[in-house]
């Protein structure tokens, strides 16, 4: 089947002057000089530790550039874009433009080229993303919207993250595996001395994995888990319901990555393995 999910709670700017794709190229993680070649990428602002702040879409029009996050902690992200406009010709607006952000799911390009809006492939995903700017689009009458909730658990069953307070500043991209946002060959950008030591040394250490549990156990976002013997494994960073099984994304060091089971930090509750998202060597 086809879908479309349409965000609602999302926040965006717009950035332009003509620096601007130098700027993000030099404060981002992902090749941002091809922008104008692709109109649209995705990349992460990390602080200068290589810990993560944001992960960003981003689309080029009309010399324009629309920076667009799902994250819970965005005016932090606005700190570190304006921190780092030293000497450069490039200004931070907000964007008053009428405008759609959509998720197209399992849809081939020609569908999303008849709508004539600036769009790309999400390289992690593999979904199309478009940006409906002061138009109302006709979606309704091709494809059906997928719900919020629907949404929610195809992303957390696929390891697919948005920035929290339990992910802000608490994790390094790639222990999010999030290794499709970043270029390993455009040269220096916030954070990538670590991260270039991270990759080349092998020592990233933890792992992102899927949980799940049978039982009645909820709220346990940010909160420890444990192996059986008590020693600490990691920490759950989202989790939803459905139907009878709540689904967990944790983060747990990498030598808890073959552990089947883990407990959380208070009781003796058991949380499953179902996946690991792990990087495959380049």
């Amino acid at each position: 089947m086809q879908y479309y999910y349409n965000h609602l709670n999302i926040k965006s700017v717009i950035i332009t002057g003509k620096d601007s794709i130098d700027y993000l190229q030099r404060i981002s993680t992902n090749n941002c000089s091809r922008l104008r070649e692709v109109k649209f990428l995705t990349t992460c602002f990390l602080n200068d530790k290589g810990k993560l702040v944001d992960i960003c879409d981003l689309f080029y029009v009309n010399s324009k550039i629309y920076l667009i996050s799902c994250s819970t902690k965005f005016d932090e992200t606005i700190k570190l874009l304006q921190k780092y406009i030293i000497t450069d010709d490039v200004e931070i607006s907000k964007n008053n433009d009428s405008f759609d952000f959509v998720e197209f799911i399992n849809c081939d390009e020609n569908i999303i080229s008849e709508f004539s809006s600036p769009y790309g492939m999400d390289v992690k995903s593999g979904r199309w993303k478009v940006l409906f700017i002061n138009s109302v689009s006709n979606i309704n009458s091709i494809l059906s919207e997928i719900k919020t909730e629907e949404f929610t658990y195809l992303n957390i069953t696929s390891g697919l993250i948005a920035v929290n307070e339990n992910i802000y500043l608490q994790y390094n991209p790639l222990e999010l595996n999030l290794w499709e946002y970043i270029s390993f060959t455009k040269g220096c950008y916030l954070g990538q001395e670590i991260i270039a030591r991270l990759d080349s040394y092998q020592k990233v250490s933890k792992t992102l994995v899927l949980l799940s549990s049978n039982k009645e156990e909820f709220n346990t976002v940010g909160r420890q888990l444990q192996i059986e013997n008590g020693e600490f494994a990691g920490k759950v960073i989202s989790e939803f319901r459905k139907d009878s099984t709540i689904y967990y994304l944790a983060v747990v060091t990498s030598k808890m990555e073959e552990c089947l089971k883990f407990k959380l930090e208070t009781t003796e509750y058991e949380l499953v393995k179902e996946k690991t998202f792990r990087h495959i060597a380049r």
